[in-house]
């Protein structure tokens, strides 16, 4: 084991030294920001493209894989990374998990179907569980804490700017040039990075022997898959009664249960366990769970709404998310000044009373719907999730030491991405079954011709047609009638799921939540900033 030495710009690995101030460290600030800013901007803007992706390589069955997958990949594969850059350092994984990310933008705009899509959204994902945690890990290399309290806002401008630009980005994307183009806009972003890291990014590794939790990381992800396979796929390419669909429950469930086990004797587990006995953390990670179903299911299935049922394009779809992503940013605001002076309990029941009131509108909905009628409860909605997110982050890190800090605050980040990929699979099952059945019964009742150059119309193609801008206005009126109210009917059983689950959220903070004694552990002021500014680094 040794240390090379390296000039004083370079990143003591393995130490708390910050990097002394100066122009390198201010190039490398702005380089992780180009960082963050690729992958924050990647999470907002494919939503609004992607009916007009369905429309045209006609995979409507596999639309909430586009968003799963990414999620399951870029979770799962986060400690993994994190373990690698203390044995190896921060620039080589750094590097790697950059490359990966611009290796799958590239093959995502692409992709000749929806299958390719989906495959290529896994290999995105995979690279971009390495850059979003390395950029905030190399942020707390180079400064130290009372620095990187001014820091933070940089950050969360970042997050907030991109997410309320990112769904309008898109839409104009795919209307000015082409839905492929919203992948392939990163491309020469992803390549500055990397010049830019490559550049900037000195440091001075000092080897550490780490347990690596492969197994761990390996099971979980694997049972994940088995679990997203049957739900997406049950009761539509396989029976709910066949071998296939037992097998794949059955699998899940031992893969879970070994993943139980190998957690139980890792001297690092990806997910520590044990912390969940205490009432804070288990009631936070639930909620970001609720948090992820939300977030994740709306930006997914709104734009579904405003372009299948109300006809508009890709850029009206980007307007009706826009108040959700706008309240979540000013709400962020005043969420940490909130948790300080109510604490923890009454910030939560505030957070999720929110988030409940204003999915509650959206179980209305129906195919006269205004789409100011589901925009305006999308703020509420946001409002709430801003404030309930930073609550659900604070609480379970004020609730145990030091020592197991950066374990709890990576598993309320996983909890809500991992709720947001099976909430968004589960939802998409129950959307397929609810609205290939309603249209194939329509096209029965309608006895629609199909599509020009098709014989036969089925419900897919009809469906793919409705999506896309070019193919809608071929459709007979009477079946493009049809069509749109059995994707409003469909979609309006998702809304309703969805009001569910923030009453089961809401109703989880009401009997579980207690308030937590904070235990900072930096002077007074600082802490209140870093709460302040900590909140804002929780928008989407």
């Amino acid at each position: 084991m040794s240390e090379r030495d390296g000039a004083a710009g370079d990143i003591p690995i393995g130490t708390d030294a910050p990097v002394r101030p100066g122009r390198q460290r201010q190039l490398l600030t702005v380089t992780l920001m180009i960082c963050m800013g690729v992958v924050a901007l990647e999470g907002t803007v494919v939503t609004t493209a992607l009916p007009s992706v369905v429309g045209e390589l006609q995979g409507l069955s596999l639309y909430p894989w586009v968003f799963s997958v990414y999620l399951l990949t870029s979770t799962t594969s986060v400690p993994i990374y994190g373990k690698l850059a203390d044995v190896y350092g921060r620039k080589p994984v750094f590097l790697a998990g950059l490359s990966l990310f611009l290796l799958g933008t590239l093959l995502c705009g692409a992709s000749g179907s929806m299958v390719q899509l989906v495959a290529y959204r896994a290999v995105q994902g995979l690279g971009a569980g390495a850059v979003l945690p390395l950029t905030l890990t190399v942020l707390s290399d180079i400064y130290a804490l009372p620095e990187r309290a001014r820091v933070q806002p940089l950050t969360a401008s970042v997050w907030g700017v991109l997410s309320l630009t990112g769904p309008a980005a898109g839409a104009f994307i795919t209307e000015a040039v082409s839905w492929r183009w919203v992948f392939w806009v990163n491309v020469p972003v992803c390549l500055v990075a990397l010049a830019l890291l490559s550049v900037f990014l000195r440091e001075r590794v000092r080897r550490q022997r780490v347990a690596v939790d492969y197994a761990g990381a390996a099971l979980l992800t694997l049972g994940l898959i088995a679990a997203l396979l049957a739900v997406l796929e049950g009761g539509r390419a396989i029976p709910l009664d066949s071998w296939a669909f037992g097998a794949l429950l059955g699998t899940a469930t031992v893969l879970f249960l070994l993943f139980a086990l190998v957690e139980g004797r890792a001297p690092d587990p990806v997910i520590p366990f044990g912390a969940f006995r205490r009432r804070a953390v288990a009631v936070s990670n639930v909620g970001n769970v609720a948090i992820g179903v939300t977030l994740f299911g709306l930006t997914s299935y709104v734009p579904l709404f405003a372009q299948g049922v109300r006809g508009e394009s890709a850029a009206g779809a980007g307007v009706v998310l826009t108040p959700l992503l706008l309240g979540w940013s000013l709400s962020a605001l005043l969420s940490g000044r909130l948790y300080l002076r109510v604490g923890f309990r009454a910030t939560a029941i505030i957070g999720t009373g929110l988030i409940a009131l204003g999915t509650a509108p959206l179980a209305l909905v129906d195919a006269g719907t205004p789409l100011l009628f589901v925009s305006a409860p999308m703020g509420i909605t946001g409002v709430g999730l801003g404030i309930a997110s930073p609550a659900f982050l604070l609480a379970p890190q004020s609730a145990v030491p030091w020592n197991l800090r950066g374990a709890i605050t990576s598993s309320t980040q996983f909890s809500r991405t991992i709720g947001g990929s099976v909430g968004v699979a589960l939802l998409g099952a129950l959307l397929n079954a609810r609205l290939h059945a309603t249209v194939a019964a329509t096209v029965g009742r309608t006895g629609a011709p199909g599509l020009p150059g098709a014989p036969e119309a089925t419900a897919e193609a009809l469906i793919s047609a409705l999506l896309n801008a070019g193919t809608r206005a071929t459709l007979p009126p009477p079946v493009a009638e049809a069509l749109s109210l059995a994707m409003a009917d469909s979609l309006h059983h998702v809304y309703v799921a969805l009001f569910l689950l923030a009453l089961v959220g809401l109703g989880q903070v009401l009997l579980f939540a207690r308030s937590v004694q904070s235990q900072p552990i930096e002077p007074a002021p600082v802490a209140l900033e870093a709460v302040r500014q900590g909140a804002l680094n929780q928008a989407p």
